[in-house]
This record gives C-alpha cells, sequence and structure tokens, in this order.
C-alpha cells in the first residue's frame, strides 16, 4: 500500500509540474517546466503522420472545366 501511494502522489506531481509549473513555481523550476512540457508536446506531434494531399487528377480538372463551362452560359444570359 505505501509503496502504491508514494507512485500515485509522484506521478501526479509528475503531472502538475509538467502542466501548471510554469505558473507557480519559482524562476529557475518555472522554465524547467515550461522547456519539458514543450518537448512532450513536440514528441507527441513528431508521433503523429503528416498529411500528404495528392495532386488533383485529371478527371477532377476536366470536371471543373465542365463545371466552369456550364456556369459562364448562365451568368452572361442573365446579363443581357
Amino acid at each position: 500500500m505505501p509503496k502504491r501511494f508514494i507512485s500515485v502522489i509522484l506521478l501526479f506531481g509528475a503531472l502538475g509540474f509538467v502542466t501548471v509549473g510554469d505558473i507557480f513555481l519559482p524562476r529557475p523550476w518555472s522554465s524547467y517546466s515550461r522547456n519539458t512540457r514543450e518537448q512532450i508536446n513536440r514528441l507527441i506531434v513528431s508521433l503523429m503522420p503528416k498529411p500528404t494531399p495528392e495532386p488533383p487528377s485529371q478527371q477532377r480538372e476536366t470536371q471543373q472545366e465542365e463545371f466552369l463551362r456550364r456556369v459562364q452560359p448562365s451568368t452572361e444570359k442573365k446579363e443581357n
């Protein structure tokens, strides 16, 4: 029981240090807390896959051109 209690206290202490330590701790410790949080954020972001958008296909480009051809005559008729 005491080992588990101590490990829970250490876990919450570390979590508090990382999340809000830069708000209430003195100068050198607050910068350690902020740097630790930034490093954890960088690690988590680096684990996520980077999105790679595919270039538009030829079929999509032809669909866009066809749509524009259909829209342009209708706007010209309204103007006349």
